[in-house]
């Protein structure tokens, strides 16, 4: 069961279920409790679940006319959202590299080892060139520290920050 999805079927609601208890103490013909207002024993009263319940209709009535429908979604939004899907998996594919990188026990140069690795050729074509070209150059060494086995791998992974800030996947 749905829960109501506007003020009005609050209303049509409400109104039914204040209407069936007034009814049923109605006909109960049950004594006021003491020290409740006088106004409570009128005949008034008598009218007010027929006037309630037949505002739940209504409501019921207009809602079953013109239900309200969910905006569909655009198809250029859902498209997005595969883009930036993919986008994400990119950056995790090249942070999962770089990872089993840094854990291998051989001592291949950082090319080297992403060169048959199939996120590396996803993910290079979208890289800066210049640091593409620095990460391809044999001949350039990068200082490094304990937890990584080639300095390169820096250049790698500011040039993913960088293009998960571009994409606005953060």
């Amino acid at each position: 069961m749905a829960l109501p999805k506007s003020n009005l079927d609050w209303l049509g609601i409400v109104s039914l279920w204040v209407g069936a208890i007034i009814m049923a103490i109605k006909s109960a013909d049950a004594p006021l409790v003491g020290g409740a207002p006088s106004w409570l024993s009128s005949g008034i009263w008598g009218h007010a679940p027929l006037v309630l319940i037949t505002l739940y209709l209504a409501v019921a009535l207009y809602r079953l006319l013109s239900p309200v429908s969910e905006p569909a979604p655009k198809p250029e939004a859902a498209e997005d959202g595969g883009k930036q899907l993919q986008r994400r998996q990119l950056i995790a594919d090249g942070r999962n590299l770089v990872a089993r990188f840094n854990r291998q026990t051989r001592h291949d140069g950082l090319i080297a080892f992403l060169s048959d690795k199939a996120g590396w050729h996803a993910i290079r074509p979208r890289l800066d060139p210049k640091i593409l070209a620095d990460l391809e150059n044999g001949r350039l060494a990068v200082a490094t520290r304990g937890d990584v086995k080639d300095g390169k791998v820096y250049y790698l992974m500011q040039e993913l920050d960088r293009l998960e800030r571009e994409w606005d996947l953060l």
